[in-house]
């Protein structure tokens, strides 16, 4: 993905970001975003970056409070690891698309 990182790059140098309405925990570095000013570095280091999904589930269970997860994919996979993680938030699996955070 590397190569495909460096084209992400330049497409988004011309995209002007603007502060998150609501914080968003970043699968890169498991951290909570709501400047503008970092979205760009963000995008391209995820294209090239680990998914930090261990790292993140604390992150948006204590410091965004969420108190479901909801996974829309093809398995059961993340609802199963934050079934495990978390057990008393509830983590249910929808067949369709990926991770909703409430």
């Amino acid at each position: 993905m590397a190569p495909a990182s460096q084209a992400l790059t330049a497409a988004l140098d011309e995209v002007t970001f603007r502060p998150a309405h609501a914080p968003v925990v970043a699968n890169v570095d498991a951290g909570l975003h709501t400047d503008g000013h970092d979205w760009s570095a963000l995008c391209a280091r995820q294209l090239v970056s680990p998914v930090r999904w261990h790292a993140t589930l604390p992150t948006l269970v204590t410091g965004l409070g969420s108190t479901r997860f909801t996974d829309f994919g093809p398995g059961r996979s993340l609802a199963g690891l934050a079934r495990r993680a978390f057990p008393d938030v509830p983590a249910e699996p929808v067949v369709g698309l990926r991770l909703a955070v409430v």
